[in-house]
């Protein structure tokens, strides 16, 4: 809505000025227009002129002190409620020797409360409220008693201060709430997991559930150049994630976006268009959903993201609603780019250390095995008797040199797209390593998604080389198992053994170079030592495969 710029500039000097200022000259101008009053009509009050004008006389002191020397301490500060009554207990008292309840300083007694709200918000409206109601009642009673009933005068100035107070009170309210959706925003944060969306989208639901107010928070969003889409939905507490494949429910999700880009403001939705959602994202609540449910959609949008968050009757009035929706959508969206940029700058960190890392090997390990590959050549020439044993040692020295070039090449110069499935590099691996320990190797994948195994393939191999390294050397093993799924967006690993285990099995903790290497990936490591043999489970957060 376009306001003209004129009652722009006086809503913002209201809005900037000094409260306590404020309330000063508000004291100060209801004590002039008493004077006025009482100076142009002399005949009110008609009993005790002398005792109102000596009232009226410190009263007027009070306000000028007060104003020109206000108290240094903050505009909510208890400090204040002292002043608070004085002005309940002059104005009351003007209002007795003027006529009680009938007393043109009736209309001054406002103050008290309208003070008191400024200061306090919600609070000082009822404080205010029960003030001016004491101070009416004392005023009110003797009239009432004196044998002309002013019972109604009574009655109805009781229904005013109290209609008046539920209105302002309702103000206070309003700001105060105001104010704690900002700090909740101020205090917004992102809790960027290292490689982990899933948690952190968590995180911004639940945030974002405070903010509003509202009883269900639903997140949906998809990457650009994924065919997939992630609902996240925060109900009781509780925030739960899906993946969503299926082509009808992606056609859902661009339709609720679009539905959803409404400017900088989100957008208060149908029944009908609340039914949808939640039969989308969120079946749980479908059955509470009613035609006075109110739900506000906003979508957001970045360079590899696209998506919308959807509010359940939000705890606000419908344009603070969809005023925040629309500022939580843009939160959203700007977090969801950051987390690509950090894992896009994670990755080309790691890229760069390997290179680095191929380049170390090639100048010192591989030229190493080259020399010790060619002095077991000539020793195998040389000595008939160890001749086979020479050998087999010579060719395990060859494989690893082998594989060590391929690593360095890989490095220098990655291949635009691997000659073979990581599935079949990775058996190859597997046979290669049982080969070399002289163990049996089994390796299953529970997964129809190659990209995410390719994604690990080379941290994965290196995990399990240096378990079959450790199961072999320390644990007498002869036979290695690894089993890899995906499941709830990680990659789970289960490498197991059946050697003799740990020596010390009430703390295992495993080998530090292989945490090291899961927590550079943003996964963890649990070590098994129950039963024979050692197994452990290594958890890896999904890594998409983006051209």
């Amino acid at each position: 809505m376009t306001r003209h710029p004129k009652w722009l500039q006086v809503r913002n000097v209201l809005a900037s000025s000094n409260p306590e200022k404020l309330i000063g000259y508000g004291r100060l101008l209801t004590v002039v227009f008493a004077i006025i009053a009482m100076y142009l009509d002399p005949t009110q009050p008609r009993r005790f002129q002398s005792e109102a004008q000596l009232i009226l006389a410190i009263y007027a002191t009070i306000s000028v002190v007060t104003l020109l020397f206000p108290i240094k301490q903050p505009i909510d500060s208890p400090v204040h409620i002292p002043f608070h009554l004085l002005d309940a207990a002059f104005l009351g008292s003007l209002t007795f020797l003027s006529n009680e309840l009938t007393s043109p300083f009736f209309s001054f007694l406002p103050f008290t409360l309208l003070s008191m709200t400024i200061r306090w918000g919600f609070i000082g409206a009822v404080g205010g409220a029960v003030i001016i109601e004491i101070t009416l009642l004392i005023v009110g009673i003797p009239d009432v008693l004196d044998g002309e009933s002013e019972l109604n005068f009574l009655i109805m100035r009781s229904a005013y201060f109290m209609v008046a107070a539920v209105m302002l009170a309702h103000f206070g309210a309003h700001r105060e709430r105001n104010q704690d959706r900002l700090m909740a925003l101020a205090n917004w944060r992102s809790r960027l997991l290292r490689k982990d969306q899933g948690e952190w989208i968590d995180n911004i639901c639940s945030q974002a559930a405070v903010v509003l107010g509202s009883k269900c928070v639903v997140v949906l969003w998809r990457h650009q150049d994924d065919a997939r889409g992630r609902s996240a939905m925060w109900w009781s507490g509780t925030v739960t994630r899906t993946e969503l494949s299926s082509t009808e429910e992606i056609d859902q999700i661009e339709r609720a976006i679009v539905a959803g880009s409404a400017g900088d403001e989100g957008r208060r939705l149908d029944p009908a268009e609340n039914l949808a959602i939640a039969r989308l994202s969120a079946p749980q609540i479908e059955t509470t959903l009613t035609a006075s449910s109110n739900g506000y959609l906003s979508s957001f949008s970045s360079i590899e993201t696209r998506g919308m968050i959807w509010a359940l009757d939000p705890d606000c009035r419908p344009e603070d609603a969809k005023l925040l929706l629309g500022i939580l959508a843009k939160q959203i969206g700007s977090e969801l780019e950051r987390l690509d940029l950090l894992q896009e700058l994670s990755t080309n960190i790691r890229s760069e250390e390997r290179v680095r890392l191929a380049q170390d090997l090639h100048d010192s390990v591989l030229q190493d095995m080259t020399a010790t590959s060619i002095k077991l050549k000539s020793l195998s020439n040389a000595d008939a008797l160890h001749h086979p044993q020479l050998t087999e040692i010579q060719k395990i020295v060859t494989d690893s040199q082998r594989r060590i070039r391929h690593f360095v090449e890989e490095q220098r110069f990655p291949p635009a797209q691997s000659p073979e499935s990581p599935v079949k590099s990775m058996l190859t691996f597997m046979d290669e390593l049982a080969r070399n320990w002289s163990i049996a190797a089994i390796f299953k994948w529970n997964s129809d998604k190659l990209d995410t195994l390719s994604t690990y393939l080379a941290d994965i191999q290196q995990l399990v080389s240096e378990a079959a390294s450790n199961a072999v050397r320390h644990g007498k093993a002869t036979e290695l198992s690894v089993m890899a799924m995906e499941r709830d967006d990680v990659i789970e690993l289960e490498i197991s053994d059946n050697g003799i285990g740990l020596a010390d099995s009430s703390a295992p903790t495993g080998s530090l170079s292989m945490h090291a290497r899961v927590g550079s990936l943003g996964g963890n490591m649990v070590l098994n030592c129950k039963g024979s043999g050692l197994s452990m489970t290594i958890t890896l957060p999904v890594q998409r495969c983006r051209p």
